[in-house]
């Protein structure tokens, strides 16, 4: 997934429980990306080099002990990742906006996005020029 801001937004009429229920509202989650923030302070910093060196070449290893790359490892290429990153913010975000508005900079993801297999698409609501498709 892209560095940035997300927003999940699942309507109350498109889930259930397990046992047919319909949710009583709609649930919504905001979230963000950016590689190598490894404290998740939404900046790639010599904090996050110092996580990393800490952990270097010991398994097994979650994103916040400095493995990037989600392999379980924290070596050479999650080193590489964040050297890719390195002193790079990701600005706090704006509300977003939900009915086909523009300049949120978010991207929205519903549950109309969902296919039957249960993989994520998005599209970018923030510049209205590009469209994606996000397999999870």
């Amino acid at each position: 997934m892209p560095d940035g801001n997300y927003t999940l937004l699942l309507p109350s009429a498109s889930a259930s429980d397990g046992t047919g229920n319909p949710l009583v509202s709609n649930v919504s989650a905001s979230f963000y990306t950016l590689c190598g923030d490894f404290n998740r302070n939404r900046t790639t910093d010599f904090n996050d080099l110092v996580i990393l060196a800490r952990n270097f070449n010991q398994s097994p290893r979650v994103n916040s002990l400095g493995d990037a790359n989600y392999d379980g490892i924290t070596d050479f290429n999650d080193l590489v990742i964040l050297a890719r990153n390195f002193n790079v913010s990701l600005a706090s975000p704006p509300s977003p906006v939900f009915a086909g508005g523009r300049g949120s900079g978010s991207v929205r993801i519903t549950a109309d996005t969902l296919s039957p297999g249960g993989k994520l698409a998005a599209s970018e609501d923030g510049a209205g020029k590009q469209s994606r498709k996000l397999l999870a």
